[in-house]
């Protein structure tokens, strides 16, 4: 009995040990597995500089800045727009009564209401499927807002996910038609300022803003010769990068325009499931996938996120000047991951840096360092 109960006790120590001289360190490695990923983008040219932020249950398990950025670098975070202004405003009106994503956009705007778009909804747009195009550069245009109303549909409605900024571009403006305010004033009201955030928002500080660079990427777009000749290069500080946003909607639009620092899109990011600020039901109306597994303005899948091993609930969005934003509820982790890569350039190809293995990997040593918090 008693070589037995001595034997337990040395395997519970020889584990004891086992956990203290193995597992704790790990911590410390992903923390520099995590650095050594962020000192190779700046090696390898993905960015100028890059941010990222790890947190579980509101407490940061690594936060750090490489290259030109600091921790509290302001970016353009470009398409997160969609989910952080423009899909947040809908779900606020959606909880005030004052819309449902069922409503077609016929009843906000005439153009919508003969032919094959007769039909379209607000949830359509939001889950890119709608039928429209993906792009246009509306500013090659007189009256952009009308320009865009009458762009006829590609597809039918429903037939397929193709991810369009001018879905976007419309549900901003019914935020507006329905609220009778700007959309910058709207989320900035309903969100932004009562959360504190005081770095989010449309039209930036610019002291504190990484510049993102405007040139051949959209020029070689667009098909207008004159209007090709018009869009000059330029660094941009302050000033959203996306053209239609900037020039079309004079910097705030449902698709672009949004600016935050990674700790205040941690913050908007875990608002979203705290139950106070977004009704329970609506949240989860917004985040049931299709049949194209797209969320309600959420991008929800492997491929969309650029995370591998994702769980059912995992949601966020991606942003053209290099911005990434996901939650996994199941763990309660955010993983933000700021950059301003189109400050590179383009390759040969005529593309900015490819972030999709930088952010996978940066999303599986986020994983293991949840993981590793949980066990402690």
């Amino acid at each position: 009995m008693k070589i037995n109960s001595f034997g337990s006790r040395k395997n519970t120590l020889n584990i004891a040990i086992f956990f203290l001289i193995f597992m704790l360190p790990v911590s410390v490695f992903a923390d520099q597995r995590i650095d050594s990923v962020c000192e190779s983008a700046m090696k390898d040219g993905l960015s100028e500089g890059v941010v990222i932020l790890v947190r579980q249950n509101g407490s940061n398990l690594y936060f750090n800045a490489c290259g030109t950025a600091e921790k509290k670098s302001v970016f353009d975070l470009a398409s997160l727009t969609k989910v952080y202004a423009a899909t947040l405003a809908v779900m606020r009106l959606t909880d005030m009564g004052l819309l449902d994503p069922s409503d077609k956009i016929s009843s906000f705007f005439p153009q919508y209401s003969e032919g094959d778009k007769v039909g379209v909804t607000i949830e359509d747009l939001l889950r890119h499927r709608s039928g429209l195009p993906a792009w246009e550069p509306l500013y090659c245009f007189d009256e952009p807002s009308t320009h865009l109303l009458n762009i006829p549909l590609e597809y039918k409605t429903g037939a397929k996910r193709v991810y369009s900024d001018l879905g976007f571009m419309i549900i901003g403006l019914i935020v507006e038609k329905v609220s009778g305010t700007k959309l910058e004033k709207f989320v900035k009201d309903e969100f932004y300022k009562p959360l504190g955030l005081k770095s989010t928002g449309f039209f930036p500080d610019s002291v504190n803003v990484m510049p993102t660079f405007f040139g051949g990427f959209e020029a070689d777009m667009i098909e207008n010769d004159a209007c090709r000749i018009k869009q000059k290069e330029e660094v941009l500080k302050g000033k959203v990068n996306d053209g239609n946003a900037r020039m079309a909607f004079g910097g705030a639009a449902g698709h672009a325009g949004l600016f935050s620092t990674a700790e205040e899109l941690a913050v908007l990011t875990e608002m979203l499931t705290d139950g106070r600020h977004i009704k329970p039901e609506t949240l989860k109306r917004f985040l049931t996938k299709d049949a194209s597994e797209q969320g309600m303005g959420f991008a929800m899948t492997s491929g969309s996120l650029h995370a591998d091993n994702i769980t059912e609930q995992t949601f966020g969005h991606l942003g053209f000047t290099g911005t990434s934003a996901v939650y996994v509820p199941e763990k309660k982790l955010t993983v933000i991951v700021l950059t301003n890569r189109q400050m590179k350039g383009m390759n040969d190809k005529g593309r900015y840096p490819d972030l999709k293995e930088f952010r996978r990997t940066v999303f599986r040593n986020a994983l293991r360092l949840a993981d590793e918090n949980v066990l402690k």
